[in-house]
């Protein structure tokens, strides 16, 4: 009579997975540092990284963006809004905010 609850592929899958969330804790506790009081993150800062630039032609348009909304070509809201939009899209968030924010700046008549 079989009386195991796993397979033994299953416990072993289970203990890596175990093992990972408990690193990725130990991880995610010393890395994470909130900002210092009256301190925030810039668009530029949270674009880059929030989506995952790599390339230099990446970091120029998004330099580009930031430019747009300090001239007042585009609003804050509108860049931030489709940055929370791409960035649940994975694996390569800049895509999507590339092509949502230049159809969303077409409506409003701005060349992105």
């Amino acid at each position: 009579m079989n009386t195991r609850i796993f397979t033994r592929r299953q416990f072993v899958r289970l203990l890596g997975l175990t093992g990972m969330m408990s690193v990725a804790g130990r991880i995610f506790a010393q890395g994470s540092k909130p900002l210092a009081a009256g301190r925030t993150i810039t668009l530029r800062d949270m674009l880059t990284t929030g989506l995952k630039c790599r390339r230099p032609e990446e970091f120029a348009y998004i330099d580009a963006v930031v430019a747009l909304v300090d001239a007042g070509v585009l609003s804050e809201s509108l860049v931030r809004s489709t940055f929370a939009y791409a960035r649940k899209r994975r694996p390569y968030p800049l895509v999507y905010f590339q092509q949502a924010l230049r159809r969303r700046a077409k409506k409003l008549g701005v060349a992105v």
